[in-house]
């Protein structure tokens, strides 16, 4: 079994993945978050997977690939922050956070909630 935070790499490696097939790049750049909202525009309609879409089926799965890339690119751009998780807690794919050095945090709920 693997850890959350293994679970966050490979999601997010997945999602960079899975948007270059549909000719959108991410390069963990602050820049390329501007192609997720740009996603979810093109993907969803009033807070719903838009019928037929890529969200219509395993929206979990790749909701929390977004997550994780949109958290990694976070940590790799704004030093001193980390990833706060909790690989015993039942729901810790849906509790895990970003850690700002100043001690901020973003929940993934809050990066996802948009849709």
């Amino acid at each position: 079994m693997s850890t959350l935070l293994e679970d966050i790499n490979q999601g997010s490696e997945w999602i960079v993945k899975a948007f270059a097939e549909l000719n959108k790049s991410l390069d963990y750049s602050l820049d390329s978050l501007q192609e997720i909202d740009k996603f979810f525009d093109e993907e969803a309609e009033n807070g719903q997977p838009k019928s037929g879409g890529v969200l219509e089926q395993g929206l979990g799965s790749k909701l929390f690939s977004i997550g994780a890339y949109v958290g990694q690119t976070l940590i790799k751009n704004c030093p001193g922050s980390e990833w706060e998780i909790n690989d015993i807690e039942t729901q810790g794919e849906i509790n895990m956070q970003v850690k700002f050095k100043s001690g901020r945090l973003l929940f993934q709920s809050f990066v996802i909630c948009r849709l």
